[in-house]
């Protein structure tokens, strides 16, 4: 065989075992549409503590074999902003990539009541599917309640409402919360 159908050969081996995730796959963000541009805008839930919050996806970085959407969380007129990297896996699931490995964050298809292991020793749970709920940004129905908690830990709990192709329209926290305002998804704006 000659030389340079010996490389051509182990080239694509080489890219057969190393498949690059693609993020994006529109069945699977159905309740978190992860596409560079889009922009959620949050104001404070808690007494004392005002502002405005805002989530954008900002770009798509390679970490390792996957794709990642790098998602800036920023409060307005704040120079300090803090970024986490998501993506979809193959199973639908949003995958986040914390202190240096891929972990699950949230799993939008599990039954109601049953329990995942998310991020950073969190599990997770679907407490409500349908849901609907009245927020700055306007009134969404068929909503997920999704609630994050790490067990025998005290004020850990993370709780979560994405609506249906618009994603997180509110978030709380034992210390902390927020509710959507505006966003833009896609080539949607709401409200």
């Amino acid at each position: 065989m000659k030389p340079s159908a010996v490389i051509l050969l182990l080239a694509l081996l080489f890219l057969r075992c190393t498949k690059i995730t693609e993020p994006g796959d529109p069945a699977a963000i159905e309740f978190y549409p992860l596409q560079v541009g889009n922009r959620w805008t949050y104001t404070s839930t808690n007494p004392g503590i005002s502002g405005t919050f805002i989530d954008e996806v900002v770009g798509v970085r390679q970490i390792g074999a996957h794709r990642y959407f790098a998602i800036r969380y920023s409060r307005l007129n704040d120079p300090a902003a803090d970024t986490s990297y998501l993506r979809v896996a193959e199973d639908g699931t949003i995958r986040i990539y914390r202190n240096n490995r891929d972990q699950p964050f949230v799993d939008f298809y599990q039954p109601i009541d049953d329990r995942w292991p998310s991020y950073d020793g969190y599990w997770g749970v679907v407490q409500e599917r349908g849901y609907r709920t009245t927020v700055p940004a306007g009134t969404f129905s068929n909503c997920l309640r999704i609630f994050l908690d790490i067990p025998f830990m005290a004020d850990d709990e993370q709780w979560y409402i994405f609506a249906q192709g618009i994603g997180p329209i509110q978030r709380r926290s034992a210390w902390f919360g927020t509710m959507l305002v505006s966003a833009k998804v896609g080539s949607r704006s709401y409200p």
